[in-house]
């Protein structure tokens, strides 16, 4: 078993890192203006294109990584992502072109996947006790990422130009990775592994048997409970995903807003976020998961409602309630998987429904660009409307077991 003192620095560890991915993922978001007045012919509909491929790649490479994970052991692929990470960052900041652009920033989604189905999988394992809680701490300290991200990035795009961020990140990436080599790698995985899954292999087990053990685990996973699951978090992400990545410049442009306005806005929904993933882990432990995540739910819909009005009084209304809502359902989906999963292929279990999470944003974000194209920048929010109502029609297929 894992001691406190242990999951305390594990949870550490895996959160600055959350905080990391997260900001990686969002950074093109309030940088999408600087970029379209860059010179370098990227149009609101091809940003966003390019931010979509860059969350399919993501969403592509969960399912390896969470492979991976249950195979090879979950802190070697946290440190391969680290790695790749300040690679890609490093690649954007040295970007002059738009194809080398869009290299860098799929590269980085996939990195970016690394991270998650072995750092959940990990964090659920080692928290079979308050597990709701450290969840919730895990999100809120991914989202203080989030929230720094986008004052941080407009201020160092107007001071300097628009990749001074990814540098930033990449000598991040780079202090976490020194970090993992020197202090979690000095345990070895498989003493961690054992210790957190409560293994007692013997080191004579027959390797082809593990691996056809692992590999009928893995196919059992595919049942109409993780259907339900994954629709679920397939409609949040298109509301979500849809929204985020063109929120700042709608504030600019249909606001008429400065650009630090729109990343002060930004970081208020993310800020809000922060503090519904605390309350959403402590919801879970003490409503369950089932009714918490529909009543959330219905929450992000009507945050939509106050956000279509084109006021900064209401745009800022909305933006909070749908940061608290919809980050206070994370920690509920993160447990409701720990949850219906096996310790031993939580890794995949976890990489598929990122799929679904986060792969699928490429398309609300083409959808959005479409729109935008043919009806104009305030009419792309209708589109996450008419997510969120999907959403909240999904959580009734959640059993109510959970």
């Amino acid at each position: 078993m894992v001691d406190k003192r242990e999951s305390y620095f594990i949870l550490s560890y895996l959160s600055i890192n959350h905080a990391l991915t997260h900001a990686a993922l969002i950074a093109i978001a309030p940088l999408l203006p600087f970029i379209i007045e860059s010179g370098l012919d990227i149009s609101i509909d091809r940003g966003l294109l390019f931010a979509g491929i860059s969350l399919l790649s993501y969403g592509l490479g969960s399912i390896p990584a969470g492979y991976l994970a249950d195979r090879a052991g979950n802190f070697k692929v946290i440190l391969l992502g680290v790695c790749l990470t300040t690679f890609s960052c490093l690649g954007l900041y040295f970007s002059s072109t738009q194809n080398e652009i869009l290299l860098y920033l799929t590269i980085l989604g996939f990195a970016s996947a690394l991270y998650h189905p072995p750092g959940l999988s990990l964090l659920s394992q080692s928290y079979k006790i308050g597990r709701g809680s450290a969840m919730g701490i895990h999100g809120a300290v991914g989202n203080f990422g989030q929230i720094l991200t986008p004052i941080i990035a407009v201020l160092l795009a107007q001071v300097y130009f628009w990749q001074a961020f990814y540098l930033l990140l990449a000598i991040f990436a780079f202090f976490l990775t020194i970090g993992a080599v020197f202090f979690i790698m000095r345990k070895t995985e498989e003493r961690i592994d054992e210790d957190i899954s409560d293994k007692k292999e013997k080191k004579t087990e027959n390797l082809e048997n593990k691996n056809l053990e692992y590999k009928n685990k893995a196919k059992g996973i595919f049942t109409n409970t993780l259907a339900n699951i994954m629709l679920l978090l397939a409609f949040t992400s298109l509301y979500y995903q849809g929204t985020i990545y063109i929120l700042p410049t709608y504030i600019v442009n249909v606001l008429h807003a400065s650009k630090e306005t729109s990343g002060y806005l930004t970081s208020l929904l993310l800020g809000a976020g922060a503090i519904g993933s605390i309350i959403g882990g402590k919801l879970e432990e003490k409503f369950g998961i089932k009714r918490p995540l529909c009543i959330l739910t219905a929450i992000a819909l009507f945050s939509f409602i106050p956000i279509t009005l084109h006021s900064f009084e209401f745009l800022t209304l909305g933006l909070v309630a749908l940061g608290f809502a919809f980050f206070s359902t994370q920690p509920l989906t993160n447990s409701l998987i720990a949850e219906v999963s096996e310790k031993d292929v939580r890794g995949f279990y976890y990489g598929v429904t990122f799929l679904t999470r986060d792969g699928l944003g490429i398309i609300p974000l083409i959808i959005m660009g479409s729109v935008i194209t043919s009806f104009g920048l305030g009419a792309a929010i209708y589109v996450s409307l008419v997510f969120a109502i999907f959403a909240l029609v999904s959580t009734f297929f959640i059993s109510e077991k959970v």
